[in-house]
C-alpha cells in the first residue's frame, strides 16, 4: 500500500479532514516547517498552523514528534499484517460490575478499554490515554453525565466521542443528550452487540465497519430535493421536518432505518448527498414533528460544506431538534 493511501487510512481513524489530511501527509512526508508546508499548499502560515493544532488535538498528541512516532507505530503494525487500529475506550460508571462485563466484552472484540468509577479522576486520563470513545453512566456522583460532556467539550472539542447508558431514560430525551454533542444513547440493560456496532461506525466509520459489526438498518429510502435552513443541520446530522416527507405520502420512518438524503444548504450551490440513519423521531409533543438523523456516510465535498455551515453559524448540535 503506498503511504498516501496509508495516510489516508490512519487520518481516517481520527476524522481528519480532507485538508488536515492534506497537511498530515506532507508532514509526515518530511516537510516540518510551517514555512514549506504554507508554500505547498499555497496557504497561509496562519492557516497552516490552525490545522495543525487541530490535528494535535484530534490525535491527542502533544506535539508533531509524538504525532509522527504514532504513525511510525502505526506503520509498522501494517507491515506485521496486525490491525492498524484498536479503538481505545474508557468505561464510566459507578457500577463496578457492569463496567468490568462491558471491558471484558471490549476486550473480546480486540478493543482496548479501561474502567473509571470517578469523572474527575476519568476526565484526567482522556488525553493521557488518547481515548477514541467514551461509554459513560449519566447518573454518578461528584458530576453527572451531562456536566462531564461539558467538561470533555472544554477540553477536546467533538473528540472523543461519547455513548451515554442510564438505567433511568425517562429522565433526559436521546434528542438532549444527542443535541448537546453525544454520539448515541442506549438503555441497560446494555444491548452490546449495537454498543459494538457504535464503537466501530465512528472509530471507522461506517464504510470502513462494515466488517466488524452487522448492519441493523435493513430499511432504505431515498428523499430527494429537501431544501434544509441553518436550524436543521448540526455537526454529526440533520433534522428532517415531517412536512419535507410530502413528496412520500404515509411515510415513517422509524429509527434504525437507513436513509439516503439529496439535499440544498442555505447560502450554498450544488446539491448535497448523505447516507443517514434515523436515531430519534418525533411525532407528537409541542416541538415540530420530524427525524433525526445521523449522518454515517457522505462525500468530502458535502462534509466541508457542512462544517462551514456549522462554523459560520456557531452550531453545537450534533442532531439540532428542528425550530418551533
Amino acid at each position: 500500500m503506498e503511504l498516501k493511501q496509508l495516510i489516508e487510512q490512519y487520518a481516517r481513524g481520527f476524522h481528519l479532514t480532507e485538508r488536515e489530511t492534506e497537511v498530515f501527509y506532507h508532514l509526515a512526508n518530511g516537510t516540518v516547517s510551517p514555512g514549506e508546508l504554507g508554500k505547498k499548499l499555497e496557504i497561509s502560515l496562519h492557516t497552516v498552523n490552525n490545522h495543525l493544532k487541530k490535528i494535535l488535538e484530534k490525535t491527542n498528541s502533544d506535539s508533531k514528534t509524538e504525532l509522527l512516532a504514532d504513525f511510525l507505530l502505526f506503520l509498522q503494525k501494517q507491515k506485521s499484517g496486525g490491525p492498524a487500529f484498536h479503538p481505545k475506550v474508557l468505561i464510566l460508571d459507578d457500577e463496578s460490575e457492569l463496567t468490568k462485563m462491558l471491558q471484558h466484552f471490549l476486550q473480546l472484540r480486540n478493543i482496548e478499554s479501561y474502567i473509571y468509577n470517578d469523572p474527575i479522576q476519568a476526565l484526567d486520563a482522556i488525553k493521557k490515554l488518547k481515548i477514541d470513545i467514551i461509554i459513560s453512566d449519566i447518573r454518578m456522583p461528584k458530576l453527572n453525565g451531562l456536566g462531564f460532556l461539558q467538561e470533555i467539550r472544554k477540553l477536546h472539542h467533538y473528540e472523543p466521542g461519547i455513548i451515554f447508558i442510564s438505567g433511568f431514560p425517562e429522565e433526559y430525551g436521546v434528542e438532549t443528550l444527542l443535541d448537546m454533542g453525544a454520539v448515541a444513547f442506549l438503555e441497560k440493560p446494555v444491548d452490546l452487540e449495537k454498543l459494538h456496532r457504535l464503537i466501530w461506525e465512528y472509530v471507522y466509520g461506517a464504510h470502513h465497519a462494515k466488517a466488524e459489526a452487522p448492519d441493523l438498518t435493513p430499511v432504505h429510502v431515498q428523499l430527494q430535493n429537501i431544501n434544509l435552513n441553518a436550524q436543521q443541520i448540526g455537526f454529526g446530522g440533520l433534522f428532517l421536518d415531517q412536512e419535507q416527507l410530502s413528496q412520500h405520502p404515509g411515510m415513517r420512518l422509524e429509527p434504525g432505518s437507513r436513509v439516503e438524503v439529496q439535499f440544498q444548504l442555505p447560502d450554498s450551490d450544488g446539491t448535497h448527498q448523505a447516507a443517514c440513519e434515523v436515531i430519534w423521531k418525533r411525532l407528537e409533543g409541542n416541538s415540530k414533528p420530524g427525524y433525526g438523523l445521523k449522518f454515517v456516510e457522505l462525500s468530502a465535498q458535502t462534509k466541508r460544506s457542512v462544517l462551514d455551515l456549522v462554523r459560520t453559524n456557531n452550531i453545537l448540535s450534533f442532531i439540532p431538534k428542528g425550530a418551533n
